[in-house]
């Protein structure tokens, strides 16, 4: 089913008129080529986990000094998970710093170390966002839908991501205003995260003019309505 048709179904199921929220045309799919989303990702992420040249405990914000123990997990630069991202000591490594140091507080992270960190680690989130949704779809979506993504890929990881089986659907037939349903509807935007996750569904709701006026109206569907559009 092409995108928007499995919308358009649910309204006509429900009795809605399309036509009465449909009052302009629908964009043109937005196609920036990947260096280009890259950048935009460089400077979304960073507003997002922030960026700090020392070693932080991501549970409390604090700087972590030599000997200091850590409630959550060690993290550097832009969110560079020093404990839960099996990449980050190669990755510390190959940007030149002494990872043993880096991770005990001993010494920071120069500027061009914590760019390149990130720029590896965003390549790694768009390679689970592929497999995520296969490479072949990730391609065809609009380049906002894949910001979207990659930035929840970077935030959750690949395990992460796999819990989201109907926003997964909704990107491959490119339903966006649906894609935005379901971050709403998830402990991601409910959580710690939900700032975050509400500019996500904010940028992908509005990829289509109408996406914003129409989400409130696909959101109180009945579930038997979303089984049987999405079936």
């Amino acid at each position: 089913m092409k995108p928007g048709k499995k919308i358009l179904t649910a309204l006509a199921i429900a009795g809605i008129s399309a036509a009465a929220l449909f009052k302009c045309e629908m964009p043109e799919r937005q196609k920036l080529n990947s260096q280009q989303v890259h950048n935009n990702l460089v400077k979304t992420l960073t507003i997002d986990e922030g960026k700090r040249d020392w070693v932080y405990d991501d549970a409390t914000g604090k700087r972590l000094y030599p000997g200091d123990r850590a409630i959550g997990n060690r993290t550097i630069g832009v969110g560079l998970n020093l404990q839960g991202n099996p990449l980050a000591r190669k990755l510390i490594e190959e940007s030149g710093a002494d990872f043993k140091k880096i991770y005990n507080g001993e010494t920071n992270l120069t500027e061009n170390q914590i760019a390149y960190t990130l720029d590896q680690n965003i390549y790694n989130a768009i390679r689970d966002a592929q497999k995520f949704v296969s490479k072949k779809d990730y391609e065809e979506l609009d380049s906002r839908a894949q910001e979207v993504l990659v930035n929840m890929s970077f935030c959750m990881g690949y395990k992460g991501l796999k819990s989201f089986k109907k926003y997964k659907q909704a990107l491959i037939d490119e339903d966006y205003d649906w894609a935005a349903v379901e971050i709403e509807d998830s402990d991601f935007y409910r959580g710690p995260h939900h700032n975050r996750a509400e500019r996500l569904v904010e940028k992908i709701g509005s990829i289509n003019n109408a996406g914003l006026e129409l989400r409130p109206w696909v959101k109180n569907l009945s579930k038997d309505i979303k089984y049987r559009v999405k079936n």
